[in-house]
């Protein structure tokens, strides 16, 4: 049981650079995004400005970031 706490433990943790290395890519600029996994995962993070989606000047945002991106084939987006 402890080592497969420790396993886990070093699996997070791998992962946890992973993001935070592809956070620290981004340049912030409005519809930026890195790759994550040979092109099978996106990281994409929206300007603050555009971060409230139910603003009236920036409320197509998310919308346009996911069809401009769109491959066409079956996708999942996840927002976090």
């Amino acid at each position: 049981m402890e080592r497969a706490c420790g396993d886990l433990h070093s699996t997070v943790a791998n992962k946890l650079r992973l993001y935070d290395s592809a956070m620290d890519q981004i340049k912030g600029s409005l519809l930026d995004l890195v790759p994550l996994y040979m092109k099978y995962a996106n990281l994409a993070k929206i300007n603050a400005k555009c971060s409230r989606h139910n603003t009236p000047s920036h409320c197509h945002t998310l919308s346009k970031f996911v069809k401009c991106h769109s491959t066409g084939k079956d996708e999942y987006v996840v927002v976090m």
